[in-house]
This record gives structure tokens, sequence and C-alpha cells, in this order.
């Protein structure tokens, strides 16, 4: 049987360019979420620039990987822990409250972020485990009350660190 030269070279080319696309194509890799809060935002919503929401919102919305840019303002709490990590995310204090993007505009300085505890409550408390980033902000009046005396080896870590 004899083969025409043509059509064998116009089936390797195929063969060749389906195999060739198939390596280029790569599924397109999904962006960590960012949600925005600012002072006073609301408790529902996606947190995006345009409709920013609480803290306590974004927190619990947060996986891992995922960045919260927080604006302006002295936050507080009413628990036992002003906030609670509970995924390895990226807290980041001194957003500008407009600019969001690839790269939101955050400057701690000129945007002051506040985590206040009152003196009534820990600040942060983070679940064991986990590898946050908390960035821009300035932790004010934290108190765990005190009570347990060798933090550092207490494993509830209940009453550690403000």
């Amino acid at each position: 049987m004899k083969h025409n030269p043509v059509w064998v070279n116009v089936g390797m080319a195929f063969v060749l360019a389906v195999g060739l696309l198939s390596l280029a194509y790569q599924p397109a890799l999904a962006l960590p979420a960012k949600y925005f809060v600012v002072y006073g935002g609301s408790d529902s919503g996606t947190c995006s620039v345009a409709n920013p929401c609480s803290l306590a919102h974004a927190l619990s919305l947060a996986q891992d990987n995922e960045s919260i840019y927080v604006g302006q303002g002295i936050f507080t709490g009413t628990g036992s822990n002003m906030i609670d990590i509970t995924h390895s995310i990226h807290l980041i204090g001194g957003w500008d409250g407009v600019h969001g993007g690839m790269f939101p505009t955050t400057d701690p300085s000129a945007y002051l972020s506040v985590l206040d505890g009152e003196n009534a409550r820990r600040v942060v408390r983070i679940e064991p485990g986990l590898s946050p980033s908390i960035v821009g902000f300035t932790i004010y009046r934290g108190n765990a009350n005190g009570t347990t005396a060798d933090c550092h080896q207490d494993a509830t870590i209940n009453g550690c660190g403000g």
C-alpha cells in the first residue's frame, strides 16, 4: 500500500499542532481573594472595594492565603478576643479606602489602622498551627487578664498575651 506523502505530512502536522497546543494550554489559576474593610463597614456582602465590610465579616470569609485590607480607623471588639485568626491569611492595615485591584494602596502612617483591645480583651488570637501575616497595624491596649502564669509552657494559651 502506497501512502500519499502530502496526507502523511498534513496528518503529522495536525498531530504536532494538537500536541503543542495541549502543552501550551494551562488552565487559569484563580488569584487568592482580597477583602476590603472600613470602619463602620457592613456585616454582609463580598467586602469589595466598592462595598467594603466590617473586619469581623471579612475574617469570616477569608480562607488560607487570602488578603484582608483594612482602612483607617480604630477597630474594637466585644468578645474575649478582639479578632480570632482561623486561617493563614494576610491581614494588612493602612489601606487608603479607595484603591483596590492587583496592588491595593496601603500606607500605615497616612491611614492609621488600630486594633484596640480596650484594656478588656486580647487583641489577636491565632489558632495553633497557622502562619498568618499581620502588617500595618497599631495594636493597642490588649489584655489577656493574666490567668496563666507559664504561657510559654501552657498548651491551652488561655490568659497568655495581649
